[in-house]
């Protein structure tokens, strides 16, 4: 309704309807609208907005209420999408060319009071947990495109222009035509059609005519409204005639700043060209409005009605069975679902305790649980570390792995890596793939099982990543080279030939890697920030090794070797701290965690070799005295094999690690204790007060109930 009436303002009624079924027809439109994500709202809000902010300069007797509308729409366009920024731009750069300074004021003290408001509830009031998101703003402020020592001034222009390049053709014309163009929506079409696959192949050649078309209507479009004093069409004659900031022409400022914002964010998706396009479509009618001739073809086609008829059909029709497409896979997948959330929703409910917890990469799984199991939502690309991490401090039962490609799982990547946990398949339905998470500290003498694929691109990944775990990146390169030739465009492909060049150090190689993932569409940016972080990890350490001061370098190589450790690659970040003692290093911190990581690696005999190194340096310094205790405490393991015995000595180190402030090791060792003794209520008490001080209550709580039932 929105979207016509604002048409109104501009061209006539017949070229308002046709614009207007052009748009709800548009494949993006549709699909979008059955997602729970912000881009309709996010749309709706910029045409109510733009609509009332014509009707303000209209209409003098409302222009208090119209400029409350405006305001309020500011706001919700902002809260929905960062890019609704343009908006506020657009309103502000209006107000002050027309010199309306109270009104430019008050719209933006009113956006930035309520952002201001929102943002100390989010970063002040409500504390962070593992899953804060920091939203997408500090993305455009990030090295994305280039590595991450060049200069912001750098980064810019390079990224703009690859922006551009990327949304060239939508923004040409074929955001008209979104599905013929982009293989992002190709899994909504499925098996497609033979006359979708005809008309795909004329498009292939004739995308190009409506480029040319779209582009040429547009900026005819655009020139007519910054040419006319009064664009506006004849049913509001007492609009106000003022040259150069006539209200037609926030159109113009609004796509300006949304395009500009848009080629700044790093990621590119179709979806986010849907809010321009309504724009698009009424610069190219008033282009098509003022071109000679036209309305003598108007005239001539409303006498002509099978004619005018049969014109509009042809534009309409590649949306038309885009959409059938659309709806016909639609009605494939309900009748034989891949994902069929309702099956798995109800074995789960049939065979878990009701008060469980289940770990997700996606949320629909909450919605078919039951009401009191709850639901962790896990990122697909999360750090081993950090995913082992969560499992254990949710007291994850099971765990949600969908299929991915081939016959991959999401998480088969971090279960692989994984040297806390083990996962048995519970159940599957369709594409969905549940499995029991198994504690390996707790139950020491269980044998990981590893997934079986087929030989294919799947079997080489899996294969050299535990390759990654051996520091065998010769044999791990020649796998990954075998899946890319295989599967080049694969997200995880590139992703893991991206994590090879890293640990081998080949600089370039995974800058390269890099650069392609960061051209992949942003549905697959899942893999940008693991990315990034291995590239800083890399970039430190390459210039580490390039630093003359050997205590400079000792401090930087160290760096670089927490890096790697926190993302998982711990015998990579073993080797670097290796150096430090190869070469005499004095940098006693460095040495202290170099000495840490040996015993998380039960790699005692380096272990002692940093230990007597830091003995020389400082033998009465607390931390060294804690950690020779340690080691001292892990030989004697090695030498028992009661129950008892075996207990006390975790909960030793337990207490030990809690000491010096290492509660993911205490952790690690107090569940090792409660595999020799699982219902040891002073271990059970332990980990619920360590649970306790991360602010798991709830978690705690369960714990707690062992003890006292």
């Amino acid at each position: 309704f929105f979207f016509y009436s604002l048409l109104n303002f501009f061209v006539e009624k017949s070229f308002a309807l046709f614009g207007t079924l052009f748009f709800a027809l548009n494949p993006l439109l549709t699909i979008y609208s059955t997602e729970v994500l912000s881009d309709i709202p996010f749309v709706a809000v910029l045409l109510v907005s733009i609509y009332y902010f014509i009707r303000f300069q209209q209409n003098a007797s409302k222009q208090n209420v119209h400029f409350i509308i405006l305001v309020v729409t500011t706001i919700c366009a902002i809260m929905l999408r960062e890019i609704g920024f343009a908006l506020l731009f657009t309103y502000v750069l209006f107000f002050v060319l027309q010199k309306k300074w109270n009104q430019a004021i008050v719209i933006s003290l009113s956006v930035l009071l309520i952002l201001g408001i929102w943002n100390i509830r989010n970063h002040l009031l409500v504390e962070k947990t593992p899953f804060s998101q920091t939203g997408n703003m500090p993305w455009i402020f990030e090295n994305v495109i280039t590595s991450t020592e060049t200069s912001l001034l750098v980064e810019i222009p390079v990224r703009l222009w690859h922006n551009f390049k990327s949304y060239a053709e939508y923004l040409f014309g074929m955001a008209f035509y979104p599905t013929f163009v982009t293989s992002q929506l190709q899994s909504l079409i499925g098996n497609s059609s033979s006359v979708y696959v005809v008309l795909q192949q004329i498009l292939s050649w004739g995308k190009y005519f409506v480029i040319v078309l779209v582009s040429f209507t547009s900026l005819r479009g655009i020139v007519s409204l910054l040419r006319a004093a009064q664009p506006l069409a004849s049913n509001f004659p007492s609009a106000p005639q003022i040259p150069g900031s006539s209200a037609s022409n926030v159109l113009i400022y609004f796509s300006i700043f949304y395009l500009l914002i848009l080629f700044l964010f790093p990621f590119n998706d179709v979806r986010y060209v849907l809010p321009i396009t309504p724009f698009y479509i009424l610069f190219c009618l008033i282009g098509l409005k003022n071109l000679s001739g036209m309305k003598i073809l108007e005239k001539f086609l409303t006498k002509q009605k099978t004619l005018g008829f049969a014109v509009l059909l042809l534009v309409l029709t590649p949306n038309i069975i885009a959409l059938s497409e659309i709806i016909r896979s639609n009605i494939r997948i309900n009748q034989s679902p891949p994902m069929p959330w309702k099956t798995i929703g109800a074995w789960i409910q049939q065979n878990t305790p009701a008060d469980c917890i289940i770990a997700s990469p996606v949320k629909d799984l909450a919605i078919v649980v039951g009401n009191e199991r709850k639901v962790l939502e896990m990122h697909p690309s999360i750090e081993t570390p950090k995913f082992e991490m969560m499992l254990r401090d949710f007291q994850v039962e099971y765990l949600l792995s969908p299929a991915w490609y081939d016959d991959a799982t999401v998480f088969d990547a971090q279960d692989n890596s994984s040297r806390k946990f083990w996962f048995e398949h519970a159940y599957s339905a369709g594409s969905l793939h549940l499995f029991k998470v198994h504690s390996l500290l707790q139950h020491p003498s269980l044998r990981k099982i590893l997934p079986n694929y087929s030989e294919g691109v799947s079997s080489h990944l899996l294969q050299a990543q535990i390759l990654f775990g051996e520091e065998q990146y010769d044999s791990a390169s020649y796998l990954i080279a075998q899946a890319l030739a295989l599967a080049p465009k694969r997200p995880d492909v590139i992703y893991n030939n991206l994590v090879c060049s890293a640990l081998q150090e080949k600089q370039e190689h995974a800058q390269e890697y890099y650069r392609i993932l960061t051209a992949l569409p942003s549905e697959i940016g899942m893999y940008i920030f693991p990315a990034q972080k291995l590239m800083q990890a890399l970039n430190a350490l390459t210039m580490a090794k390039q630093l003359t001061s050997p205590e400079q370098r000792s401090i930087q190589m160290a760096e670089a070797a927490t890096e790697y450790w926190k993302m998982g690659y711990r015998r990579k970040a073993c080797s670097i701290m290796e150096e430090l003692l190869i070469s005499d290093s004095l940098y006693f911190n460095g040495l202290l965690w170099g000495m840490h990581y040996a015993i998380q690696l039960n790699d005692l005999s380096t272990a002692k070799n940093y230990a007597a190194r830091l003995q020389s340096l400082d033998r009465y310094n607390p931390l060294v005295q804690t950690y020779l205790s340690i080691i001292n405490i892990s030989d004697s393991i090695s030498a028992t094999n009661t129950n008892v015995n075996l207990t006390n000595f975790h909960m030793r180190l337990a207490r030990l690690y809690l000491s010096i402030e290492l509660p993911e090791e205490a952790l690690d060792e107090a569940e090792r204790a409660l595999g020799y003794s699982p219902e040891n209520p002073e271990t059970l008490q332990f980990i619920a007060a360590i649970l306790e001080k991360k602010n798991l209550p709830q978690i705690a709580a369960k714990i707690y109930k062992k003890i006292n039932p």
